[in-house]
């Protein structure tokens, strides 16, 4: 058997609702040449099984197992076993719109001469529209991110399989938040020849265990560990950059990280710490250059939001009633009323 042109990753963990679907999507996408490859991380529920029922009636469709390892070991695996010339990672809960991959990569005319073709998605619950097919970018990564930044988002391109592999680009497993953000950047930061297309053929599924939504203070205290020390793993990798244009690259690294900081504060306040504790934070904060927080944009309200954030990051003072008003307030009112407003917007 040829190899596949296309190797659809998706790691699978406690998926049973939503795998189905999932998987049901992949097998519309149009495509004449590819493989799936199931990784099932411990699965405690019925997931192996509905893989398995797929890889019996479609022999493009293959199962890996493992202990459970965590997402990122799981996209490694199946990164380790692919074939495909073009890597495309989707999470189990999510799926994509019929023909979508056929629409977003038969967009870019010579893809050969490209080693990343980036797409874009929604949330599950927006209107469909019907797929675009305009190229709005194309140039080298150093590029991309000196003009628009880079995605937070694994799951948003085509990956050449050797650029990846010549690079030594994986998923670091010691992570539960910011793999996705690493990941991308060190894509980017090795400069890949790169096209973007409006197609918007992924739709985000969010429900109370995605990572955005949950809010214990175990996971979040969790989450703002590794998101600080992946931003200074993406800061580190910027500053290796060689030739002319690093200093360029630094600094838009750096804006581009400064617009996503929003994730990593909102967690600090979620993890409402003790003042032993949000000492250390913030000086590992201020060690990974994740604190200060620089104005996101021009303007009064970016500067105002700037100088708020830093005073509840210097002083305990602030730091706990700001807290508690977000955990009180905030994640129990404002967020589900947002989730709502979000889901109705038309």
């Amino acid at each position: 058997m040829d190899k596949p042109k296309f190797s659809i990753v998706v790691p699978v963990y406690n998926a049973e609702g939503y795998l189905r679907k999932c998987l049901d999507s992949l097998l519309r996408q149009g495509l004449y040449s590819y493989e799936i490859l199931l990784v099932n991380d411990g699965s405690t529920d019925s997931s192996l099984s509905i893989c398995q029922e797929y890889a019996e009636n479609n022999h493009r469709i293959k199962v890996l197992s493992q202990n459970n390892q965590g997402v990122c070991a799981a996209r490694n695996n199946g990164l380790e076993h692919s074939t495909g010339e073009w890597i495309v990672l989707v999470d189990s809960d999510d799926y994509l719109l019929d023909n979508g991959l056929y629409t977003a990569f038969s967009a870019v005319k010579c893809q050969e001469e490209y080693d990343v073709i980036q797409y874009k998605s929604s949330y599950d619950f927006w209107p469909k529209k019907a797929l675009t097919s305009d190229v709005i970018f194309m140039g080298s990564g150093h590029d991309l991110i000196r003009q628009s930044g880079f995605v937070s988002f694994c799951w948003l391109c085509f990956y050449r399989r050797e650029f990846l592999i010549r690079n030594h680009i994986h998923f670091n497993n010691k992570y539960i938040v910011g793999e996705d953000q690493l990941f991308v950047a060190n894509v980017f930061l090795h400069n890949p020849r790169t096209a973007v297309v409006s197609t918007d053929i992924y739709r985000y599924v969010v429900h109370e265990d995605s990572a955005t939504t949950k809010r214990d203070v175990k996971h979040t205290r969790r989450c703002v560990e590794d998101y600080l020390s992946s931003f200074y793993d993406i800061l580190s990798i910027a500053k290796s950059v060689k030739g002319d244009e690093k200093e360029g690259v630094v600094l838009a690294c750096y804006n581009a990280l400064n617009a996503k900081k929003m994730f990593g504060f909102s967690r600090m306040l979620s993890s409402q710490y003790d003042y032993r504790n949000f000492k250390r934070i913030r000086s590992r904060a201020r060690e990974v250059e994740f604190y200060p927080i620089f104005p996101n944009g021009a303007g009064m309200k970016p500067l105002c939001m700037a100088w708020m954030i830093n005073l509840i990051l210097k002083h305990y003072f602030f730091y706990k009633p700001a807290s508690w008003l977000f955990n009180s307030l905030v994640v129990k009112y404002i967020l589900p009323r947002l989730r709502i407003n979000l889901k109705n917007e038309k």
